[in-house]
């Protein structure tokens, strides 16, 4: 059963209630606090198996997790006929918003979704996500933050993985289940045409993924694999100029997952190594020597980071809630002081399902 648009606009009448309760106070067309609130997706437990009490992806690199994913069958080799609809497949994910002001938590979504992936914009105003369509493809949607509007911006039956806002809320990235990244348009215009994505030039990269923007749009931070160079955190421009190894793991690590600050000085990400994953930060000029990034956490079970105001979101099961070994959601100061747990359930929370269910 596909979600249709008709149903996502019920969740309008939700979400105009969190405008009493997050106190924007900016005339009324930002319903979330900027810098304090984010979305993040869980499973659904009626619609879902069971999370395995495993870690054993975490020895993996993200490129081999990413390996196993994408040989998951599609539905369909090809569809009979264009889209005429908002196509999300059915499935057992549901979406949530976080306000860390007022420890509020939502559900945003009417029914569950098979979603991958969800990020609420810098300045509160869309919601982009992806998820799988009917047809077994990963798609890329924006809604605005009311929900009273919703773009499919991707049709194409290949995967779009890792998508990402930039910080002005106009484009989009993402990467593919061929290694290769992306930048489109984010439109809120549904007017049928899907936007033209634009390819950055990483073919120097063996694989491509996970970009998330600078501040100023110009460039993206992503994780590559390149001959003579471990699995790194790299930059580029996004006309394809000025590729760079800002990580420099040692031959044991992997480096993936990088977020940059809002500020534009800083890159946190995920630093694994056979004792498990670890959040690290750097300069945003790179490492000064292999292994000189800050690691942030110790506790070998830690994942996923995400910039909030001046703070880092991460995953993590490092307390082991109820034996489950699921995945909940951390906030901590941008030196790694301060951890404090948002969400406390048995169940399995992230901002990227790809990874987080190993």
């Amino acid at each position: 059963m596909k979600i249709s648009f008709r149903s996502l606009l019920t969740v309008a009448t939700a979400v105009l209630v969190l405008v009493g309760l997050t106190g924007c106070g900016n005339s009324g067309t930002e319903p979330w606090t900027v810098n304090t609130s984010f979305v993040y997706l869980q499973v659904n437990p009626t619609s879902a198996p069971a999370v395995a009490p495993s870690i054993a992806g975490n020895s993996q690199s993200a490129w081999a997790r990413r390996a196993a994913l994408v040989s998951r069958p599609h539905t369909a080799l090809k569809r009979a006929t264009k889209m005429s609809s908002i196509d999300i497949a059915s499935g057992s994910v549901d979406l949530y918003l976080y306000d860390t002001t007022s420890g509020t938590n939502t559900k945003l979504n009417p029914e569950s979704a098979d979603l991958v992936t969800a990020q609420l914009s810098y300045d509160g105003t869309k919601l982009l996500f992806s998820g799988y369509d009917s047809a077994g493809y990963v798609q890329i949607y924006i809604a605005d933050a009311k929900f009273q509007t919703l773009v499919q911006l991707t049709t194409a039956e290949v995967d779009h993985y890792d998508v990402l806002l930039s910080k002005d809320g106009s484009t989009v990235a993402y990467d593919s289940d061929s290694g290769s990244i992306y930048t489109m348009p984010a439109t809120l215009t549904p007017t049928g045409a899907v936007p033209t994505p634009t390819l950055i030039d990483t073919s120097a990269i063996n694989y491509a993924w996970g970009p998330a923007f600078t501040p100023d749009g110009t460039k993206v931070v992503f994780s590559g694999r390149a001959s003579g160079i471990n699995q790194a955190v790299f930059i580029i421009g996004v006309d394809g100029s000025g590729l760079k190894a800002l990580s420099l793991p040692a031959t044991t690590y992997y480096d993936e997952f990088p977020t940059v600050s809002n500020d534009g000085t800083m890159v946190a990400f995920e630093r694994e190594s056979g004792s498990g994953v670890n959040i690290a930060s750097m300069s945003i000029s790179g490492e000064t020597s292999t292994g000189s990034a800050t690691i942030l956490t110790t506790d070998n079970y830690s994942w996923q980071p995400l910039y909030l105001g001046s703070k880092i979101l991460y995953m993590s099961k490092k307390d082991n809630i109820s034996g489950t070994d699921a995945d909940n959601i951390y906030i901590m100061n941008a030196d790694g002081s301060s951890v404090t747990r948002l969400t406390n359930t048995t169940l399995e929370d992230g901002f990227n399902l790809l990874y987080s269910l190993d």
